[in-house]
């Protein structure tokens, strides 16, 4: 009996010295204090546009997460900035002269975007191992450089067949973005600031959007027949001339990943071990583990990619991301719009989007993380949008308005993504992986999606296909279980994570005395 005192008495001293040590520290809320300050916050007395900090967070750590808002999200932001800007380059080229040029029929544009989305597939996973074995300041700018070369060959083309082979190795190319940038933000971000970053970076996509309009109308009254080109051709040599800015930025801006050293010019020694030091805090070791048979059955047995690419299968299945496109073939398909209103009105999605992205972020962080909320009242909205073009109106206002409505899809990516960092916990491996499966298995179930259910010679209405009322039905399943199906997976996958520690920690108890007694 004795000894189990002494035992029970060893082991409080133990904890009383870690808990006095700690307190000399700094003080660091943990993931789950942090969460609940923010609920109390939530029904409390608090400011709706939270702080960009979160609270306690000292003066000299203000300034590292300064320096890497100003290097790597604005990096991150100028990089989707950019892909997007080529992504939409062909839309508006087939909006002004190209088709004719080309003499393009039925489903060819169509087919550009198949082309483009099968390069996607095949880069996407890739990329993302890549990334976590090679300098992302290399890495990232060298893909961004190349895709815009490839961008810039398509003012060359003479044939249809051409642009699909150029469409193809820009869609390879872009495929490091998206699930790259997203770990990059998921190794230096906390979970608590990855919501409003990850918003702040697919915002800028949207921006891009709306600004390729505004180019091409700037190049419609100023360069077209310059050189012989017309202007749709000079969009795509100034979305070159745009990126390589970028590319240097890149060069500059992005940092080692946290597990091989952080190695940037900007930032300290203390720097370096802060970032290490939050991502542990937050619960996500960056271990540089090899690659072996094991890690592949780890992530192929893990629930996180099968359930983050379900949900994004659904979004991607919602073909919310080529309703731009959708509404700018309705504006032509009416003949009574000028080419700058048809240039110009589809930024309306774009301006709901931006709104959608910045509102979802603040307002995720503002409830805890809890992302569910959003994406019940988001994939309500774009029920709404689909249910209205599915009636197939020809009444402009009506059909417009739902084309405008859709646009609130966009901020499912962050919210999507963000989720999956932050599910994947401590592996970069699995965050690696489950985001760019996400992105291939997505874009994979996509693209015969878009090429049969909405083929460009079906244009506007699609009523033959039935391609308003699919993009319905898969709304309704994405509501279905990012609402509640994720959730309640990842509450059960939690508790079943905790059980299967405590059942460890208490068999380690078990033995722990025996030897702690012997050596008393």
């Amino acid at each position: 009996m004795s000894e189990e005192r002494k035992f029970d008495d060893t082991r409080a001293l133990a904890k009383s010295d870690v808990s006095s040590a700690s307190s000399k520290e700094p003080l660091v809320l943990d993931s789950e204090q942090q969460e609940n300050a923010k609920k109390t916050g939530v029904f409390g007395k608090v400011n709706f546009f939270q702080p960009w900090f979160e609270p306690g967070t000292t003066a000299k750590e203000k300034k590292l997460i300064i320096k890497l808002d100003i290097f790597i999200l604005t990096y991150s932001c100028l990089a989707w900035f950019l892909k997007y800007l080529d992504q939409q380059n062909i839309t508006n080229a087939y909006a002004n002269g190209m088709k004719e040029d080309f003499n393009m029929t039925k489903n060819q544009l169509s087919w550009l975007n198949t082309y483009f989305s099968i390069g996607t597939i095949i880069g996407s996973i890739p990329a993302s191992l890549l990334i976590t074995k090679l300098p992302p300041n290399i890495f990232l700018p060298a893909c961004d450089f190349i895709w815009g070369l490839f961008v810039l060959f398509l003012y060359k083309c003479t044939t249809v067949e051409q642009m699909y082979a150029l469409r193809f190795c820009c869609g390879f190319m872009e495929a490091s973005a998206n699930p790259c940038i997203h770990f990059i933000l998921g190794s230096f971000y906390r979970k608590s600031e990855l919501g409003r970053r990850s918003a702040f970076f697919v915002i800028s996509g949207v921006v891009s959007q709306a600004i390729s309009g505004f180019i091409m109308n700037g190049l419609n009254s100023s360069l077209d027949g310059r050189n012989g080109l017309p202007s749709y051709k000079w969009l795509f040599i100034i979305d070159f001339v745009i990126g390589i800015p970028i590319v240097l930025w890149g060069i500059v801006a992005l940092p080692g990943l946290p597990n091989r050293g952080c190695k940037a010019w900007y930032l300290s020694e203390w720097d370096k071990e802060k970032i290490k030091e939050r991502i542990e805090t937050d619960g996500r070791t960056q271990e540089n583990t090899p690659w072996t048979w094991g890690t592949l059955k780890t992530l192929l047995t893990s629930w996180q990619p099968y359930a983050y690419t379900l949900a994004y299968s659904f979004w991607c299945l919602t073909a919310g991301s080529y309703c731009m496109q959708f509404m700018t073939l309705f504006l032509k398909y009416k003949k009574n719009y000028t080419q700058t209103q048809i240039n110009y009105m589809p930024d309306a999605i774009s301006c709901v989007n931006l709104i959608t992205m910045i509102s979802s972020g603040i307002i995720i962080d503002l409830i805890g993380g809890r992302r569910w909320p959003v994406c019940i009242f988001v994939g309500l909205l774009m029920i709404v949008g689909f249910g209205i073009l599915r009636s197939h109106t020809e009444n402009a206002k009506l059909r417009l308005t739902g084309y405008i409505i859709t646009g609130v899809y966009g901020c499912f990516t962050p919210i999507l993504s963000g989720w999956a960092n932050i599910a994947c916990g401590n592996d970069p491996k699995l965050r690696a992986f489950t985001l760019s499966v996400m992105v291939a298995i997505g874009t994979s179930v996509v693209t015969p999606f878009q090429q049969y259910v909405f083929p460009s010679s079906e244009a506007p209405f699609y009523k033959q296909t039935n391609g308003f009322s699919y993009a319905l039905a898969f709304t309704v399943c994405l509501v279905a279980w990012t609402g509640i199906g994720l959730p309640l997976l990842e509450t059960y996958m939690e508790k079943k994570k905790k059980n299967s520690k405590q059942i460890s920690d208490e068999e380690e108890d078990k033995v722990n005395p025996i030897f702690l007694a012997a050596d008393i």
